[in-house]
């Protein structure tokens, strides 16, 4: 076997983990489900080749479904990927509106001191500029962000990622099914 198949095997065996992450798969048999792939694929590798064996395997995400089984928890990985995803927008977002805006007051050489005001399609920004600072003093700028306006989308983002009214419930979300009385 080459280091390029070592390495191939590692990455899929890496991938997998992540997935079994994503899927809320409890950590007691995680291990034992890795080395059980890698070795698999180490032997289909000698066999048949790293790609045919990795084809053989279908898909990384259904692998770690499969072996999750019925979810009745929280999936907390999720949820932090979530609100980090939107943390990261709403950052730039502010960061994007916040230059534009200033970039915008100095473009049109405003005069007459302080201007504030802040970009109207984004109300959590409030941004000063002082146009006509002392001599020899210079330009100053500042921007005030609403603290709130970042983190209730980030928490709202992380309590619908990870599902939190799994918590409450403790469905998996799969309905009982009724036998019929034998007659």
């Amino acid at each position: 076997m080459t280091l390029t198949d070592r390495f191939r095997i590692n990455r899929t065996v890496w991938i997998y983990d992540y997935w079994m992450d994503v899927e809320s798969v409890p950590m007691r048999g995680r291990r034992a489900r890795r080395a059980e792939l890698r070795t698999n694929l180490a032997d289909a590798t000698a066999d048949v080749g790293f790609e045919q064996a990795r084809r053989g395997l279908g898909d990384l995400r259904e692998l770690a479904r499969a072996a999750a089984g019925p979810v009745n928890r929280p999936r907390w990985m999720v949820g932090l990927v979530a609100a980090m995803i939107v943390f990261t927008v709403l950052i730039c977002i502010t960061l994007f509106g916040t230059t534009a805006w200033i970039d915008g007051v100095l473009a049109a050489d405003a005069s007459g001191g302080r201007v504030e005001g802040g970009p109207r399609l984004i109300p959590w920004i409030t941004c000063a500029v002082d146009t006509n600072p002392a001599p020899g003093k210079p330009i100053s700028m500042m921007a005030t962000i609403e603290l709130w306006a970042l983190l209730l989308p980030t928490l709202a983002a992380y309590l619908l990622g990870s599902r939190i009214w799994r918590l409450i419930g403790g469905s998996t979300g799969a309905k009982p099914v009724k036998a019929d009385p034998v007659s």
